[in-house]
């Protein structure tokens, strides 16, 4: 994804979240969430499955208490994401969503169309003008079991667009790509950011080939991870952590955090976790080590990105 100053959106926040409790059946995997972007490309990384279940709930009109806020306040590009314009205001995009065996691209996207509310002739239209906005005019005519994996995502996200909506969110469009499927995603990315914000969620981040372009091209990045939020800002921030990891334990895990400290590691205290960033020279084992020796059994101790 690529950013000027010029698409960076001057109205509410692409992702705001104030207090947001989220219930996945009827279990709270979010008690308090609270964060809000800036500009107009986010990344969205970590434990982001209660995330995405309320999203594509809401965005396919789901009636079932499966996955809910419950609490507080969940919005993209201002709309609450338990509201009923949430459907025509922002756009999901799935990953690996079935498609019709044997449909044209055109018979999907017109048929998906009139989903939404569209007359059959404005349905029509309206799956033109998407696949022009991104470049694929060219995969109308092809038959849905023709279509390779990236080709059936692409088509995923241009049936995102149909409702013109004023957000894009895409769930893990790069997961399992190879490369020539990767730029095709990137450029359509590119197109279709260029009259809204997007949201991309993805389950991890590296600073390697796969994911480094959404970094490097978002305003905005989030980090979630054991139902809180662990880090957010600016990319910058998290090319600074190629060396950080998420620590969890059982004990006293704040006395293993001024153990940290001691051996001049950099800690940051969060609700349930440390976010530890280890000085060159230093391995993960010496957490392990610190750990044995405060006595904090650890559950966890993962790279951040």
């Amino acid at each position: 994804m690529s950013v000027t100053d010029a698409e960076r959106p001057s109205g509410p926040p692409l992702l705001r979240a104030e207090s947001a409790r989220l219930l996945v059946d009827g279990v709270v995997m979010y008690a308090a969430l609270t964060c809000e972007s800036r500009g107009g490309r986010v990344v969205v990384f970590g434990d982001i499955e209660p995330l995405v279940r309320v999203l594509s709930g809401t965005a396919a009109g789901a009636s079932s208490g499966s996955a809910a806020v419950a609490g507080g306040a969940f919005e993209v590009a201002g709309v609450d994401v338990s509201s009923a314009a949430f459907r025509h205001e922002v756009g999901v995009a799935l990953r690996d969503v079935p498609l019709p065996e044997r449909w044209s691209v055109a018979r999907y996207l017109e048929w998906s169309a009139r989903l939404a509310g569209l007359t059959a002739r404005d349905a029509r239209g309206r799956a033109s003008e998407c696949l022009a906005e991104v470049e694929l005019l060219r995969l109308a005519g092809r038959l849905t079991t023709s279509l390779v994996r990236h080709e059936r995502r692409l088509v995923t996200l241009v049936a995102a667009l149909l409702t013109n909506p004023r957000a894009l969110v895409l769930v893990d469009p790069l997961g399992e790509l190879e490369p020539q499927g990767r730029a095709a995603m990137f450029d359509a990315l590119d197109r279709a950011s260029r009259a809204r914000g997007v949201v991309v969620f993805q389950p991890s981040l590296s600073l390697e080939e796969v994911t480094l372009p959404l970094v490097l091209g978002a305003t905005w990045v989030v980090c979630v991870r054991s139902g809180s939020l662990l880090l957010e800002g600016e990319p910058e921030r998290f090319l600074g952590h190629a060396r950080a990891y998420v620590v969890s334990g059982i004990g006293p895990v704040l006395t293993l955090a001024d153990e940290l400290e001691r051996l001049g590691v950099t800690v940051s205290r969060r609700a349930g976790s440390l976010l530890v960033r280890l000085p060159e020279g230093t391995a993960p084992r010496e957490v392990l080590a610190a750990a044995v020796r405060v006595g904090v059994g650890l559950t966890g101790l993962a790279p951040l990105v």
